[in-house]
């Protein structure tokens, strides 16, 4: 349940911040403003995500040690 509250209040701030963005759009400050926060809300989203395990990290390591080795 919380997780979908997370969710919801992220798709609505996004659909927020677009729409600020388009609005006023002509208005650098107001516009990139929105951009920022919105970045930073997308940010805080994925930096708690979950899904992320230690094996990951150690898998995108190798790849990127054979493919150094590769090329």
């Amino acid at each position: 349940m919380n997780e979908l509250i997370l969710k919801t209040s992220l798709v609505f701030s996004i659909c927020f911040f677009t729409w600020i963005t388009w609005k006023y759009a002509t208005k650098y400050r107001i516009a990139l403003t929105s951009i920022l926060i919105l970045g930073l809300v997308l940010r805080l989203y994925m930096n708690d995500n979950s899904q992320l395990h230690q094996w990951d990290e150690r898998y995108h390591a190798l790849v990127a040690k054979i493919w150094q080795k590769i090329h």
